[in-house]
């Protein structure tokens, strides 16, 4: 995505949401609505969604509940993809096991 020299971005935040202006010599004015980027990492990222709560982004952790929950051997309850769903959050993990589920 290449930019045009006299092209400008203008960021406004207001209510979690951020409002890009986009000005153009070649495009009418125009106001996009961006919503804002929410994670939810795992247990195991403890530290690395601290990183990302001092840069200033959304970062939720699972609880450690959910993840004793989520790593019993027998009859798991995976609650983290519900909780993903209903908080729109992206969800950050190290688990393959995670990763290869179908369901």
């Amino acid at each position: 995505l290449k930019k045009h020299p006299e092209q400008t971005y203008d960021t406004v935040a207001n209510d979690d949401t951020k409002y890009v202006n986009l000005s153009s010599p070649f495009e009418d004015n125009s106001t996009a609505v961006v919503a804002p980027v929410r994670y939810l990492f795992d247990y195991t990222l403890n530290r690395f969604s601290r990183w990302f709560r001092i840069l200033g982004l959304d970062a939720a952790l699972e609880s450690e509940e959910e993840e004793k929950e989520r790593t019993r051997s027998v009859n798991p309850k995976i609650t983290i993809f519900e909780r993903c769903k209903s908080e729109h959050r992206i969800l950050v993990t190290t688990s393959t096991i995670l990763l290869h589920r179908k369901n």
